[in-house]
């Protein structure tokens, strides 16, 4: 992150815990070779993979893929990474 190299972001993030989640759970490898296919740079899941992610080079590559994979994706979220810290929301 601190140098702003996105390649070695994209390579360097992973999780011990896929093999075994993924012969458990098909669909995480599923979800991640989705994401790859519509563009993601990277495409993991997250902690014991309870979700999956996609890291998208831009919010046009995100907002693409989100539009193509929503209508057969029962939970899906288009985030954005926060810059600016901690912020509270008041709803």
């Amino acid at each position: 992150l601190e140098t702003g190299d996105f390649s070695l972001l994209c390579g360097s993030i992973g999780n011990v815990l896929r093999p075994v989640a993924s012969r458990l759970r098909p669909e995480i490898e599923q979800a991640c070779d989705a994401l790859l296919r519509e563009g993601a740079s990277a495409a993991r899941m997250t902690g014991s993979g309870s979700a999956v992610f996609g890291v998208f080079r831009n919010a046009a590559a995100a907002e693409k893929a989100f539009k193509i994979l929503a209508p057969s994706v029962k939970n899906i979220f288009l985030c954005h990474t926060q810059h600016d810290s901690l912020r509270i929301l008041d709803e």
